[in-house]
């Protein structure tokens, strides 16, 4: 039988048996708001292109609305935009290799998570701020494009590092505070 259910159908069935502890049904609530989270942040991963082309779209038509006159004040405008898209569209290939690993964080046994990720609910524009943020840190720290921005991000720390510790000894550790994407500690 299939062990995974959504939260109304177990909440059920742990009232009827009333042989579950409190504390593993809390379990559960926490486990489906966990699921909740991961699935909103995979939609708003998932919706990144449509959600900036409609941004894109907007800024077109606003532009296309002033007068010519203006418009020539901006002659690069319609370069710009297709830059834009394109860079779009290769975000969205790194974000599809991402989310063919989903599965990673989607561990419970109790969670049905197609049921959650069918679940309509609105995706935070937060959320999709922190996928755009997720991009340009990554850009930042991984690819060749970021290495100027990395060198200056991180040179200044990383001579202190090497001046304080010359010679480091397989005993020498270091803290890195807020290395979400593993930065630095690479």
């Amino acid at each position: 039988p299939d062990m995974k259910v959504d939260l109304e159908e177990t909440k059920a069935k742990i009232k009827r048996k009333k042989t579950t502890s409190s504390l593993q049904y809390e379990s559960l609530d926490e486990e489906m708001e966990e699921a909740k989270h991961y699935c909103s942040i995979l939609k708003a991963y998932a919706n990144y292109p449509s959600h900036c082309f409609q941004i894109f779209n907007k800024l077109e038509s606003d532009f296309n609305s002033i007068p010519k006159i203006q418009r020539n004040l901006i002659p690069a405008f319609d370069k710009k935009l297709k830059t834009m898209r394109a860079c779009v569209g290769a975000n969205q290939v790194f974000i599809r290799k991402i989310l063919n690993h989903d599965h990673v964080f989607m561990s419970s046994s109790r969670i049905n998570y197609d049921w959650v990720l069918r679940q309509n609910t609105q995706i935070k524009p937060g959320n999709m701020d922190k996928v755009k943020s997720t991009l340009r840190q990554c850009m930042r720290d991984w690819s060749v494009d970021g290495k100027a921005e990395r060198d200056m991000c991180y040179g200044p720390i990383i001579k202190e590092i090497e001046r304080l510790y010359p010679k480091p000894s397989p005993s020498t550790r270091i803290l890195v505070p807020g290395c979400g994407l593993a930065r630095l500690v690479w």
